[in-house]
């Protein structure tokens, strides 16, 4: 679970980075003085295309991810009584030699 959990999260990382990436070449397409070169210039269409598509695909992995993520921590939960009776059970062994030493090392 915590290794889904885990690859989810640098997916989440890396899609945020080419969202960046793509955020900088739009950018950097529209860093010219010329307007006239601009609206001619097919390549700032094509980046404007390209990044229409990944941004759907990318939100989409991202609503899956949350999705996925919400069932982990949803399961994690169910687990939180049994920790702590197990946190109970393991520090009253602890303690018990002071009950009486011999518990200090039967146990």
């Amino acid at each position: 679970m915590q290794e889904k959990k885990n690859s989810i999260t640098e997916e989440n990382a890396k899609s945020a980075k080419i969202l960046y990436d793509i955020e900088s070449k739009i950018l950097g397409a529209l860093d010219t003085e010329d307007i006239l070169s601009l609206l001619l210039d097919d390549n700032l269409v094509n980046i404007l295309d390209d990044s229409a598509k990944t941004k759907k695909e990318i939100s989409e992995a991202q609503a899956i991810s949350k999705e996925v993520e919400a069932e982990i921590d949803k399961t994690r939960a169910l687990f939180v009584p049994v920790a702590f009776r197990a946190s109970l059970l393991f520090f009253s062994i602890v303690d018990l030699n002071m009950v009486d030493p011999m518990y200090q090392y039967s146990l």
